[in-house]
């Protein structure tokens, strides 16, 4: 979980850096590593049903994924 997790802070921190007016591509490559770090995370999370952390972190991570894909979606 903790690599998980790191994947997708790291994924976050790339999203926010100042990009050039045309750089789309970067911005839906980086969208794509924050949903893969959340299907991970996820997985682990149902693993460990009961655990309101694990809940928790998946369902922040499902958010962020549905955010970044927006941001993809709309840059193009």
């Amino acid at each position: 979980m903790r690599e998980a997790l790191e994947d997708y802070a790291q994924a976050k921190r790339e999203m926010v850096v100042p990009r050039a007016e045309n750089d789309c591509q970067t911005v839906c490559r980086i969208a794509e590593l924050i949903c893969d770090a959340s299907e991970r995370i996820c997985s682990i999370a149902a693993r460990h049903s009961g655990e309101a952390s694990y809940a928790s972190s998946c369902k922040r991570a499902e958010e962020d994924c549905r955010t970044s894909r927006g941001d993809c979606e709309m840059c193009q």
